[in-house]
């Protein structure tokens, strides 16, 4: 009978089909071939019911109580298991969930070895820490059991240090489906029949009725452009919106909605596209982008703070400000009609992706986080006998 030695992870955080990027991110770490030097679990917080949409939450009477079971839950789970590192993943905005997530992690770190806090949402525009003092001191208070920080992106890190953390900081971005790196780069068409993509909450916020506005302008001056987006509306209500828009601007025939697409039929997106657009108006990391940089397309996106973190303008792709319809009809012309263009970009846009995104690049900087906690000393913020 053999023994596993291998330290032993637990992370704690939602996984799918709970909607977001802190489940997808999560599902992507635990099945790394790079950190099958550790045994990995997860504590999954996502406990069915009808997925919320991501962003911020109303704390009502219900949401607490769940928080309170699971945070008794957890706190049982990690004192049995005794876990060599906690790695929890943070994905909350609002002052009152923030508070609730850090209190569930502290509860559950006591009896870890080491514990990471995992930040998957911009720690500049989160109540906590945020911008102000005040945010910036409690999140200290919550967070001194920590012993290491993760955030998304070099600009999170910098805001971190500049709101005086104590722990170390480092960038582990999000990974993704690497069955897209088989796609062929020179499998872009000419300039007949130009498919764009884009993937995400049929919702204002992800500037899907900008793109909308964008295929209307396109429908006459270049018919040859189709769009496909794949994604879900917020409620029944904003589907009717989004069928009465379609129908009253003449779209159906250029504009493809199929609803969400996983696995084989997400492959299937990317292997006919040949431009990604990502027209967001806000994102804390952009997945999107590294699928599109991924299977070798050049991505047009909005310069927030994750997606100008993940595209290089002119270089893997265009950046162009929040909802300006303009400059994104006039990025996707030039593509549409220059597949030279496209080809040069979607192989920048791929070497990018395995420089900073791959699971074999990203898999290796947690790995080495883990093992760099794990020989390290026990730290003063540390409570007494944890070490």
């Amino acid at each position: 009978m053999t023994t596993d030695h291998r330290p032993r992870v637990l992370h704690v955080g939602p996984l799918p089909p709970s909607l977001g990027g802190v489940a997808a991110a999560l599902q992507m770490i635990l099945r790394c071939p790079a950190l099958a030097g550790f045994e990995q679990r997860a504590f999954n917080v996502f406990r069915g019911g009808r997925p919320e949409i991501a962003g911020r939450k109303v704390p009502t009477p219900g949401r607490v109580l769940r928080r309170l079971a699971l945070t008794t839950e957890l706190a049982r789970q990690v004192r049995h298991e005794r876990p060599d590192i906690l790695h929890f993943h943070f994905g909350s905005e609002s002052t009152l969930d923030s508070i609730g997530a850090l209190l569930m992690m502290r509860a559950g770190s006591g009896a870890a070895r080491r514990t990471i806090l995992h930040v998957h949402v911009d720690p500049a525009t989160a109540d906590l820490p945020g911008r102000g003092a005040l945010g910036q001191r409690l999140f200290r208070q919550l967070t001194r059991q920590v012993d290491a920080i993760c955030v998304l992106t070099d600009g999170y890190r910098e805001h971190l240090l500049r709101c005086a953390v104590p722990q170390p900081v480092s960038v582990v971005p999000n990974m993704c489906d690497e069955q897209l790196l088989a796609l062929s780069i020179e499998r872009q068409r000419g300039t007949d029949g130009v498919c764009v993509v884009a993937l995400g909450r049929l919702t204002r916020e992800k500037g899907f009725f900008d793109l909308l506005q964008v295929a209307t302008r396109l429908r006459n001056t270049r018919p040859a452009i189709r769009f496909e987006v794949a994604g879900l509306p917020a409620s029944a209500a904003e589907a009717r919106r989004i069928d009465e828009i379609v129908e009253s601007a003449g779209l159906r025939e250029c504009v493809r909605l199929p609803g969400a697409v996983l696995g084989a039929d997400k492959t299937a997106l990317f292997a006919r596209a040949d431009v990604l657009v990502a027209p967001s108006y806000w994102e804390s990391f952009g997945l999107t982008a590294i699928e599109g940089m991924a299977a070798g397309l050049p991505v047009v996106g909005t310069a927030v703070a994750g997606l100008k973190n993940i595209i290089v303008d002119q270089q893997t792709g265009f950046l162009v400000a929040p909802g300006d319809i303009g400059a994104m009809q006039r990025c996707l012309t030039q593509l549409a009609g220059d597949s030279a263009l496209r080809l040069r970009m979607g192989a920048s846009g791929r070497q990018r992706f395995l420089d900073r995104y791959s699971a074999a690049r990203v898999g290796a900087s947690i790995a080495t986080l883990y093992q760099q906690l794990l020989e390290a000393p026990a730290v003063p913020h540390r409570r007494q006998g944890v070490a």
